[in-house]
């Protein structure tokens, strides 16, 4: 009987410890479009730091994040959204970019094909690639401004730590394991 008992609890806390995890981060960028480096991901997002080139935006500058305006009618050549616009990026801060500067470097972004490893069509309504060259000459930049400067968005990862709960559990599964085999 206690055996049986053992066997149940042993299986639930097994359970509950593969259950009780964070989620991971999700988002509709795909894994070949950034690369990692120390605890975040690294996005190249455009070859310009504008929102919005060719035009002036729109009137309500502050809906641009839910509204993709269209290149042809509102004659902008280029709308570039804000790292907000992909669930948990951000943009960088001046040391994180000064990182990327002086520690990851150009050949981070070279993937094994020789092609650079870049996010613009993610974030731009017409670039689809970005400027290597602004790059090596130190022209990079997060937050809108600089016409020229290339754009980096970074989002942090979300680090998966048992929660005491979990911890608990785990512990007590041991227990019952070793008090089984000793049975």
């Amino acid at each position: 009987m206690m055996k049986s008992i053992i066997n149940i609890l042993l299986l639930i806390s097994l359970f509950a410890v593969n259950t009780a995890r964070a989620s991971l981060i999700t988002s509709d960028l795909s894994a070949d479009a950034y690369i990692a480096y120390q605890g975040m991901d690294w996005a190249w997002a455009s070859p310009d730091n504008i929102q919005f080139q060719g035009c002036s935006g729109p009137a309500d500058p502050e809906n641009y994040l839910t509204n993709v305006y269209d290149n042809a009618a509102d004659v902008c050549s280029n709308q570039l959204m804000a790292p907000e616009f992909h669930e948990n990026w951000r943009y960088a801060t001046a040391s994180e970019l000064d990182m990327l500067l002086n520690e990851i470097g150009l050949s981070a972004f070279v993937a094994s094909n020789g092609s650079l490893i870049q996010a613009s069509a993610y974030w731009n309504t017409a670039y689809t690639t970005v400027d290597y060259r602004n790059f090596l000459s130190g022209y990079v930049a997060s937050e809108w401004g600089s016409t020229g400067y290339e754009t980096f968005y970074v989002r942090d990862h979300e680090i998966v730590v048992p929660e005491p709960s979990s911890l608990l559990l785990f512990a007590v599964m041991m227990c019952l394991l070793a008090f089984r085999l000793r049975a």
